[in-house]
């Protein structure tokens, strides 16, 4: 694992990125695992609960009309404001729970790097604290991807690089709403081409990962405690990937801040 005069004197690449990562998630396995649970099992129910209605809102389309007349009922105007409402509930608890996830486990891969104690409850307490102003930054950063992506797509993809970093900017600096993004995108755009493209390869990586995974155990999914299940498992992956994001903000932070003392 590379250590703390490492990441704070060299850039990184993507493989010692993945490779710190993996160090940190698997020398604190048990405190992921806590975090994921106390901190995502509120959402993995939300999700859960609203997806058991969304299915079973299928499955009385299809028993009533029969499977020729299920698009036809689905883009009726009805259903439509049922779904739309279902989705936007989906990502406002998003909204509101995956950045404390996010901020939990940077704390404590943070802690780890330094070579402190590494303490589920102590970064929970430290997330849940800055929860006003995560919660009001995701809302502002999540309306602006979604526009973005409803324009063409590649300005969504383009702010998503730029908001990256705001939950981490919060945990660690203790930025305020809209100093979280400034200073994501201050640092998104310090290293040209290279820092977005890992930003995109490591959400790319992820995503797929998730698939499988819930393909694998899509069948707990059946009854509403697995599909709850299933969701903290992933969550507790998510957090391997927030370890890796969190060695790759501190490091770029780091390489930043010499950067510009340099100049004067």
């Amino acid at each position: 694992m590379s250590n703390m005069n490492d990441i704070n004197t060299k850039e990184l690449g993507l493989f010692e990125l993945f490779g710190t990562g993996w160090d940190i998630f698997r020398s604190n396995m048990s405190v992921f695992i806590k975090i994921s649970f106390i901190v995502g099992l509120p959402i993995s129910i939300i999700l859960s609960y609203l997806n058991s209605i969304y299915a079973k809102v299928l499955t009385d389309i299809i028993n009533t009309y029969g499977y020729d007349k299920i698009f036809d009922i689905m883009y009726s105007p009805e259903y439509i404001k049922n779904f739309s409402t279902l989705s936007i509930i989906m990502v406002a608890a998003q909204c509101i729970f995956m950045p404390l996830v996010i901020m939990a486990v940077a704390d404590a891969a943070k802690d780890s790097l330094n070579g402190l104690n590494v303490s589920a409850k102590k970064s929970i307490l430290n997330s849940v604290s800055k929860g006003g102003t995560v919660l009001l930054a995701s809302i502002i950063s999540t309306v602006l991807i979604f526009l973005g992506l409803s324009f063409f797509f590649i300005p969504g993809i383009v702010l998503y690089i730029l908001f990256y970093f705001f939950a981490y900017t919060i945990i660690y600096e203790d930025a305020n709403v809209f100093g979280s993004l400034f200073k994501s995108k201050k640092i998104a755009v310090s290293f040209g081409f290279k820092l977005p493209s890992y930003i995109i390869f490591v959400s790319l990586f992820r995503v797929i990962l998730n698939n499988i995974l819930s393909f694998l155990f899509g069948g707990l999914g059946v009854f509403l405690v697995g599909d709850v299940l299933v969701n903290i498992l992933l969550i507790c992956v998510y957090s391997y990937f927030i370890c890796v994001s969190s060695v790759m903000y501190i490091n770029r932070k780091a390489l930043y801040l010499k950067k510009q003392n340099n100049m004067y």
